[in-house]
């Protein structure tokens, strides 16, 4: 039996690993762990700790490292400061820093060397910048200025080693060629969103792997001059890390940014599930290594752990997966997939198959059957509820009943239950303001939800004589006052406030509801001589009239109803009587109970079961209330998810508004973005004005009329052209090259 997979446990998590040429030792660093570990048969041993010494500063703190390919004594880093660091591991001292460069205004993201040139160095940093260094003689020989946003990683082409490739954050990808700093050769806006990584094929020449936040990893053809895309991989989340996998030409590894913290190697020929998985980590990974073998590669993750993994202690998810497959279309129709073995398909094979051809060879037959034509159910209830549900503006309970009826028009009972649920969870009595009644003192309205109570009025007298106005009491107040003496006083019954006025002797004036004040009165004085044994909720009864388990018997109804509002068939006669059993529970119960929590699982389960609609919009209309009971990642991952939905139907508007309102950080952020134009002649940005260039003093003018365009406009962000947005829209209507004849695919494919 040959060795497993094992591991390291770090003092601090890695960013980035690097191997050395001949795979015996590698080196870590983050930005609070740098070490370089010999590895052996079954285990990993620590050779040398480059975080020592009396002057730890930010240059010791990294986003990346890489080794020389030709000089094993000599590794690079990007520190978070921007500085870009030379280590000489032969130096005698302690200290083993050999140059520092700092050229570079922000956080250096990536670093790496030529791959037949050992004295050439290049970094991409968050200013927007490469510089390509020059080890020997320790200065920056030429900048790469790209006009994109930030460069989040760039590699050397292995089989055309002076083609340097760079993927940023607004999603394009640039081909440089190292000779040429001023312009690149090749451009092209490849993702959706912020592309972070890429990989050039070991074999393959001219294939590149780019990633980003748009869930997909992407295949580019870059032979004869043009970027053609030759696959797309859809995955779960998105993708930090992509590397291409030794000796098999459409295998690749991939690693999330965030929410999934399984390796996975995907086959190109069968893109939709992964050929093999590692789940090892319990936190995100942050580098991904091969060992110059196909069955053992190294990972590193936000755990502090260090992993050797070898492919034979790898899962199958195709082997979990379930061969059969049931679906019911809203229409009615049912699909059947079942899945068809290689043999079944043709003639049996001339030699056996390995696991990898079985893995691609694998087919499945759809079935479907017709249901009976009927009135069908409303189909496009996602959009419907987009536009029409009520995010922001009113009091949560409206909102809530506003959003559950929509839901109930578009026949989704469940979800109209869901909101119902969440209008009793966050509007109890311990939401109401002071003198408000709760909801077992409310009269049922029309709707089955609880009515508004009429203005009780305060009696706030001074002293304890009891006479008052008769003509008063029945003109100002509804209620019958209580007999005012000491037995009433000193329970609270004749003064439900709590509060005393000392004035003029005028009950009239005092009959105050304090809803209608913004502020209640910040005086208040005790209403018993002698203080309680415990803490009486307000509207509970007194303790010796609660009977054993009656609490617990109350919050279980709470309970079970919260579970239902995400389980329960969608009858509307059961929905109605739910709703008649949610507004019994007393709702002092209910206020002890941990709303939030439960809240939170059921979005989780929403967002599981696939309606990321419905736990976004309770999220946002919840706001901070749910925000401390939230995984940020997880409902990161929801918010990404309907934006995207929200995006294939062109829901701009409410997509601007999810954002606008969402309670995470790194959402809201999303529509901060600025983009800088960029001259179609020179290419420099126009910072001062959208139609003047101030480098070459030139205007920006139209590509199909040439006149200025001084208003709204189109513009590329591969070849900076562009042109009024009528012109553009007639022209990109029949055609997908550039207008200016530049030779640039202004139309991405699709």
């Amino acid at each position: 039996m040959g060795v497993k997979s094992f591991f390291i446990v770090q003092e601090a998590p890695a960013n980035a690993l690097s191997l050395n040429k001949d795979f015996s030792q590698v080196v870590i660093a983050g930005r609070n762990v740098f070490k370089v570990l010999h590895i052996e048969e079954d285990r990993f041993v620590e050779r040398l700790n480059l975080r020592i010494g009396k002057s730890l500063n930010l240059s010791f703190s990294s986003n990346d490292v890489v080794w020389n390919p030709f000089d094993e004594t000599q590794l690079a880093t990007a520190a978070t400061n921007g500085q870009v660091v030379l280590w000489d591991l032969n130096k005698a001292s302690r200290n083993k820093q050999d140059h520092v460069f700092s050229e570079h205004k922000r956080t250096c993201n990536k670093v790496t060397f030529h791959p037949s040139e050992p004295h050439v160095l290049v970094s991409g940093s968050q200013d927007g910048t490469m510089k390509l260094f020059d080890v020997r003689k320790r200065d920056v020989a030429v900048t790469f200025q790209g006009n994109t946003e930030s460069v989040r990683d760039l590699q050397f082409n292995p089989s055309q080693p002076n083609t340097l490739a760079a993927v940023s954050e607004n999603g394009q990808v640039q081909l440089w060629d190292k000779a040429r700093a001023d312009r690149c050769v090749r451009s092209l806006t490849a993702h959706n969103g912020p592309a972070y990584a890429c990989d050039w094929h070991p074999s393959r020449a001219g294939w590149l792997a780019t990633a980003g936040r748009d869930k997909a990893i992407k295949i580019w053809d870059t032979v004869n001059g043009t970027i053609r895309l030759v696959g797309t991989i859809p995955t779960m989340a998105s993708v930090g890390r992509v590397v291409w996998r030794p000796q098999r030409e459409h295998h690749i590894a991939s690693a999330a940014l965030l929410v999934d913290c399984s390796i996975n190697v995907w086959d190109k020929q069968r893109p939709f599930i992964p050929f093999a998985a590692f789940s090892e980590h319990t936190d995100v990974t942050t580098g991904i290594a091969w060992k110059g073998d196909p069955r053992v590669f190294l990972s590193t993750s936000k755990d502090s752990t260090l992993y050797l993994h070898r492919f034979e202690d790898a899962e199958r998810p195709a082997d979990r997966a379930n061969p059969h497959g049931l679906c019911l279309s809203a229409d009615g129709d049912l699909g059947i997939a079942v899945r068809q073995t290689p043999e079944a398909g043709g003639r049996p094979p001339r030699r056996p198959l390995s696991s990898s051809d079985l893995f691609r060879l694998r087919r499945s037959v759809l079935s479907t059957v017709r249901a009976p034509t009927e009135p069908a159910p409303v189909s496009d209830w996602l959009q419907e509820s987009a536009r029409r549900y009520l995010l922001h503006g009113r009091a949560v309970a409206d909102m809530c009943e506003h959003n559950a009826a929509v839901a109930t028009s578009l026949r989704r009972y469940q979800v109209a239950r869901t909101w119902r649920v969440v209008k009793l969870l966050y509007t109890s009595s311990r939401e109401q303001p002071a003198g408000r009644a709760t909801w077992e003192e409310r009269p049922a309205g029309a709707d089955g939800g609880a009515a508004d109570p009429e203005p009780k009025a305060s009696r706030n007298v001074s002293g304890g004589g009891g006479e008052t106005k008769a003509e008063d009491a029945e003109t100002d107040c509804d209620e019958p006052e209580p007999e005012q003496n000491l037995a009433t006083i000193a329970s609270g019954l004749a003064n439900a406030q709590g509060d005393f006025f000392f004035g003029d002797g005028e009950v009239n004036e005092m009959c105050l509801d304090y809803d209608d004040l913004d502020v209640a009165p910040d005086y208040t004085l005790p209403t018993e001589a002698f203080e309680p044994r415990h803490e009486l909720a307000d509207g509970s009864p007194p303790p010796e009239s609660l009977q054993v388990g009656a609490e617990t018997a109350a919050i279980e109804p709470a309970a079970a109803a919260a579970a239902a509002a995400a389980r329960l068939p969608a009858n509307p006669a059961a929905v109605e009587q739910l709703n008649l059993s949610l507004l019994a529970i007393p709702a002092s119960l209910v206020a002890d109970w941990p709303v939030g929590s439960v809240v939170a699982d059921m979005l989780q389960h929403y967002a599981v079961d696939g309606d990321v609609q419905t736990a976004v919009s309770v999220m946002v209309v919840l706001g901070d209330r749910l925000r401390p009971h939230l995984q940020s990642a997880a409902a990161e991952h929801w918010c990404m998810a309907y934006l995207e939905l929200l995006a294939r139907f062109q829901l701009w508007n409410v997509a601007t508004e999810v954002v606008r309102l969402s309670p995470i950080p790194t959402v809201s952020c999303l529509n901060q973005m600025v983009l800088k134009l960029q001259c179609g002649r020179c290419g420099a940005a126009l910072e001062r004005t959208g139609w003047w260039c101030h480098k070459c003093h030139a205007p920006s003018t139209c590509a199909l009329c040439h006149r200025v365009v001084r208003g709204l406009q189109v513009w590329c962000q591969g070849c900076a052209h562009g042109g009024h947005l009528s012109h553009m829209r007639q022209w990109f209507s029949s055609n997908r090259m550039c207008p200016s004849g530049c030779g640039h695919k202004c139309v991405p494919v699709k």
